[in-house]
């Protein structure tokens, strides 16, 4: 199963601005793509749907209260606990759960502790300390993780 992450995407529907090209590039062929908040815009929910089923949960500056503030989704081996925030996410932690989905800081990072994997996808548009904005794919397979940033290199990916 390859899922496609991202979060703190920050594209309003009264002000569209559409997905990146490098984001759309970088989720071709995903199975699934997991939005983890700050979504702003559910044109963005629309445009990723067209690549794949999405899951998404709510971010602290969104205003789409059909959204929970954390899921569980099945994954291949197990679930995906998804929030926002992490501490979010760890409070969703059941039995199962084998990858912990998170944003809000758009710092990516990816931290594995025994049986589990962190992934913050950082921020497809909005990066902090200098880094360049990105999006994280992992492939799950029997509950193996394997996950790698995607970023954009040059403005004119987007």
């Amino acid at each position: 199963m390859k899922i496609g992450l991202i979060s703190d995407t920050h594209l309003t529907d009264d002000n569209p601005v559409k997905l990146p090209d490098w984001v759309v590039k970088a989720f071709t062929g995903v199975d699934l793509v997991i939005h983890a908040g700050d979504i702003e815009g559910e044109g963005v929910l629309d445009e990723l749907a067209l690549l794949a089923p999405v899951q998404a949960v709510r971010g602290n500056v969104d205003r789409l209260d059909h959204l929970p503030v954390s899921r569980l989704v099945p994954i291949d081996g197990g679930f995906a606990a998804v929030a926002h925030r992490l501490e979010d996410a760890r409070r969703a932690w059941r039995a199962g759960v084998i990858l912990l989905v998170h944003g809000h800081t758009h710092v990516g990072e990816i931290v594995t502790e025994p049986g589990l994997t962190i992934i913050n996808p950082g921020s497809a548009r909005r990066p902090r300390d200098g880094r360049p904005p990105s999006v994280a794919v992992v492939e799950v397979v029997a509950g193996q993780i394997r996950a790698e940033f995607t970023f954009r290199h040059q403005p004119a990916d987007e």
